[in-house]
């Protein structure tokens, strides 16, 4: 489908992450990169060794490419 140059789109975005009510930290990681147009939200996987380390690699790694 064509892209309609005279259609203008604005977008929006944040970020809200709650511990919850388990767990002492939060291990979710959020990025927004609107240049690449390039939303990611990554479940740390609370309980799992370094989860949150995991959660902020694979955003990182999938802005860097």
């Amino acid at each position: 489908m064509p892209v309609n140059p005279k259609i203008k789109i604005e977008l929006r975005h944040g970020l809200a992450c709650d511990i919850g009510k388990v767990r002492n930290t939060n291990e979710d990681f959020g990025l927004a990169n609107p240049t690449k147009s390039l939303f990611i939200i990554a479940d740390g996987l609370g309980g799992h060794t370094d989860g949150q380390v995991a959660a902020k690699e694979a955003t990182s790694e999938t802005n860097r490419v």
